[in-house]
């Protein structure tokens, strides 16, 4: 690598975002680890984020921090000294470099002053505004409409790094497996079965899809194949999933909020089907070439997001207003999810005709954690 690249040996990667911007990040962190053999990597991820870390084995430390310039609702009290707290826990760390990743929306610069004040001399970022001497090196990006994986690795090519591989890829520890499936046979789930996995949360309403519809759409998926239908997300998305398995008709397994993050991604790894909103389980799904059904809303472009490399469908309703990047529908119609059962349940069907093979039919290969 040319300098000053060769000469990092304890590096700092922020993403400071949620669990699906962090698995997105894995193939950038792998680049990294294969272009710098040696080095040290921390990830700087938000509380939500970091959750994700124990599944990325380029990962050697985390920080966990709630930025202030990621409080998008304005919810963090001023308080200058807990600021100075991350610049001093930085500082301490004594880091050689820090790469800062960043979504289409957002500006490095919040980090990039973080990393300067703790004296990290080199600050790898990219913006479309200036910034004067944060970034000791700032890289313009790519078009808003490139997938969100495909901005972190032009960030690392733009720097002169070879990238050999552009996969999502995660590592389950086999102790969390094992408990996963515990909590699986504690439901009355057999984990040597599959399952269909249905991931009703968002992180905004208007990512939402109706419950009473997705209730719907999972009593005839269970009926229709004879597989179980399990319900779980992240924490935080049990009134999403409790609305869904209210409108049930069969008694549906619900996880929500009852499983870590590497847990829930034991889930979708092992299922047969995953059916999910805009939400951070299609990146799971990808890492593990699990075949999915996304319903997804007009608020971001499908191509900044959606699954690349596995069997799926994507639906959205092509509507005027998209995308909105809004938290809420301001025309209170969510005419961009308007799918019926019917479209939903067709879909599924499909992706499951389509990945079955003698050796899938009864065997759920996602349990394999040896691979």
């Amino acid at each position: 690598m040319n300098q000053p690249w060769q000469y990092i040996r304890n590096l700092v990667v922020a993403r400071l975002d949620s669990v699906g911007d962090v698995v997105m990040l894995s193939p950038a962190l792998r680049a990294i680890k294969e272009n710098l053999p040696g080095v040290r990597v921390t990830l700087l991820a938000s509380p939500a984020g970091a959750a994700a870390a124990e599944m990325l084995p380029e990962v050697d430390d985390v920080i966990a921090w709630r930025a202030v310039w990621q409080d998008v609702e304005d919810r963090l009290p001023l308080d200058a000294d807990r600021e100075l707290q991350l610049v001093r826990a930085l500082r301490e760390k004594k880091f050689d470099a820090a790469f800062i990743f960043t979504s289409f929306s957002q500006t490095p610069y919040g980090a990039a002053y973080a990393c300067y004040l703790a004296g990290i001399p080199v600050r790898l970022g990219q913006s479309k505004e200036l910034g004067g001497g944060l970034l000791s090196r700032a890289v313009p990006p790519p078009d808003d409409a490139v997938h969100q994986a495909e901005r972190n690795l032009h960030l690392l090519e733009s720097a002169g790094f070879a990238i050999r591989s552009r996969d999502l890829r995660l590592r389950i520890p086999k102790t969390v497996g094992a408990a996963a499936m515990r909590k699986l046979a504690q439901k009355g789930l057999d984990p040597g079965r599959p399952h269909i996995l249905l991931d009703p949360g968002v992180s905004c309403p208007a990512r939402a899809y109706s419950p009473n519809r997705f209730g719907a759409v999972a009593d005839i998926l269970a009926r229709e194949t004879g597989v179980p239908v399990v319900l779980a997300g992240a924490e935080g998305d049990q009134r999403h999933t409790e609305a869904v398995a209210a409108a049930m008709r069969t008694g549906p397994i619900v996880l929500a909020s009852e499983t870590s993050v590497p847990e829930w991604a034991v889930l979708v790894r092992g299922a047969r089907l995953l059916l999910s909103a805009h939400t951070s389980s299609m990146h799971l799904a990808e890492a593990f070439r699990t075949p999915s059904v996304v319903l997804f809303s007009g608020t971001d472009l499908v191509s900044q997001w959606a699954p690349r490399r596995l069997p799926s469908r994507i639906l959205q309703r092509p509507v005027s207003c998209s995308p909105c990047y809004a938290s809420t529908c301001a025309r209170d119609d969510m005419r961009c999810l308007e799918f019926s059962t019917h479209e939903v349940v067709t879909a599924a069907l499909e992706v499951l005709s389509e990945t079955a093979t003698p050796e899938a039919e009864g065997i759920p290969t996602g349990y394999d954690l040896a691979a």
